[in-house]
């Protein structure tokens, strides 16, 4: 849907402000208390997102609810993703149902979530490749190491 994932520096909330006063409010209103069980704490969330949205004013909406603005997209989502590719260069491996790719006989835990989906894999050095998915680059992934380094982690 040509929608671009952009990652801020740690430690920087002031790049995404509205994003982190979002979840500051969460946790000011919902972390303070706990609910018995998980279907609980579900439907406290939704009780507290009808709230942000439909009932509580915003002053930076000039006092009007996000629900009175919120317009549904008139384009369609996609019911399947379509296929990625990657640039010549790129070696290519699908990630397994429990999150690991194989390379040079070795398993590698990148993530779960991407179970079914192809990376690519970008060299860098002789022990190192660059992790992407599509058009964002998930980290590094060391040979030595035989281990996966999410961008943005502190190499301590």
């Amino acid at each position: 849907m040509g929608i671009q994932l952009d990652r801020i520096p740690p430690g920087h909330p002031e790049h995404n402000g509205a994003h982190d006063r979002l979840h500051r409010d969460i946790a000011v209103e919902l972390e303070g208390f706990p609910q018995a069980d998980l279907r609980q704490q579900r439907a406290a969330l939704e009780t507290w997102r009808h709230t942000f949205n439909f009932e509580r004013p915003h002053q930076a909406l000039g006092m009007r609810v996000p629900g009175d603005l919120y317009q549904r997209s008139p384009r369609p989502f996609p019911k399947q993703p379509e296929e990625i590719t990657y640039p010549a260069g790129f070696l290519t491996r699908r990630v397994s149902a429990s999150g690991y790719i194989a390379i040079e006989g070795m398993k590698v835990r990148i993530s779960s979530v991407l179970a079914g989906w192809e990376v690519g894999l970008k060299p860098a050095s002789s022990e190192t490749f660059l992790v992407w998915f599509g058009p964002l680059c998930l980290g590094t992934l060391g040979l030595g190491t035989e281990a996966f380094r999410p961008a943005g982690m502190s190499p301590h």
